[in-house]
């Protein structure tokens, strides 16, 4: 998949699930191996940032974390390998 279908789908997936924030959507993934990222991407798909990982049992609020850009090449090949997928943070409280 190219980067402009990656875009597209990532894109897809935030509008339906994330949480819009000034024109940013934000939300949580789980990665395969179980770590959890808070990750922050435009309207458009264009993944802006990411935070962790984070300690799935201590979630807190979205607009809590620090984004930054130093991992979003790594987080645009995990969705692209469908590594990540998205969670509700109440799921991983017990």
């Amino acid at each position: 998949m190219g980067r402009s279908g990656l875009n597209a789908l990532v894109a897809q997936t935030f509008v339906y699930l994330g949480e819009e924030v000034m024109g940013t959507i934000r939300g949580f993934w789980q990665h395969a191996n179980g770590k959890v990222y808070a990750i922050e991407s435009d309207t458009f798909g264009k993944i802006l940032g990411a935070a962790g990982p984070l300690d799935p049992n201590d979630l807190r609020d979205l607009d809590d974390y620090d984004y930054r850009p130093a991992i979003i090449g790594w987080v645009a090949d995990a969705l692209a390998h469908h590594a990540l997928r998205r969670i509700n943070p109440s799921s991983c409280r017990r």
